[in-house]
């Protein structure tokens, strides 16, 4: 008998929305979150290039993990993302926190929100995520509800190695990306597709994201020292 009937998944909306509604609601694997692990480190490295302030939005928030640090800032912030089990739970966590002022269920575009609504808005380790067919409309309705002299950080893997990472289902044989990545990007690609949206670069460039300890600044002294390539990618933008 020949078991050989292994295949590529084939990303859809339903799929996607599937795969973190499980992710998100199962406790037992949620500090594997890139929020959660680095969004601090994240956060003090975007200070260095603009001043936090005004309306935020975290696009693509998950379980909330960024708004959590934010909000430890006192800065006024919204939540956005595409699966509803998500705004549910950031709603719960922060109902009365007076700078969580709300959170979105984008299941389809344009939102609900206003134009030019936010000074900031984060995509945090989500681009990498979008369907082809759906990434052009989002990075405008992301550009839409940007002030005009507003700011978009967006993060994501340094030139990744997709395969690297893929798994494959033991029960029907599908081969997936284990953490849904469809996508890889370097500073060339992102710095291009942003300036067709729309958006002036204030700032393109790799980096390697270590938690703000000092275990992280040994392990960023140890990636200098070996010249050990940057991990991440980090794009600031302004409408």
């Amino acid at each position: 008998m020949s078991y050989d009937v292994s295949h590529e998944v084939i990303w859809t909306r339903e799929k996607v929305d599937r795969f973190w509604k499980y992710y998100s609601t199962f406790e037992a694997i949620q500090d594997n979150y890139f929020s959660k692990q680095l969004g601090d480190t994240v956060i003090g490295y975007v200070k260095k290039y603009i001043h936090l302030a005004g309306n935020i939005l975290d696009y693509g928030c998950g379980p909330g993990f960024l708004i959590e640090k934010l909000l430890r800032d006192q800065l006024s912030c919204w939540g956005l993302d595409a699966v509803e089990s998500n705004i549910k739970i950031i709603e719960a966590k922060f109902d009365g926190n007076p700078y969580f002022k709300g959170a979105y269920y984008a299941d389809k575009l344009p939102t609900a929100i206003h134009n030019e609504q936010f000074d900031i808005v984060f995509l945090i380790e989500t681009i990498e995520h979008l369907l082809q067919d759906d990434l052009q409309a989002i990075l405008k309705e992301i550009y839409r509800i940007t002030k005009t002299g507003g700011r978009l950080v967006i993060t994501t893997r340094n030139n990744e190695n997709l395969d690297a990472s893929k798994i494959i289902c033991p029960d029907c044989g599908c081969i997936f990306h284990q953490m849904q990545h469809i996508s890889f990007w370097t500073t060339h690609s992102l710095s291009n597709l942003m300036a067709e949206v729309g958006y002036k670069k204030i700032l393109c460039t790799t980096t390697t994201f270590r938690p703000r300890t000092i275990w992280g600044y040994y392990k960023n002294m140890t990636d200098i020292i070996t010249k050990h390539s940057a991990e991440n990618l980090i794009y600031i933008g302004e409408k």
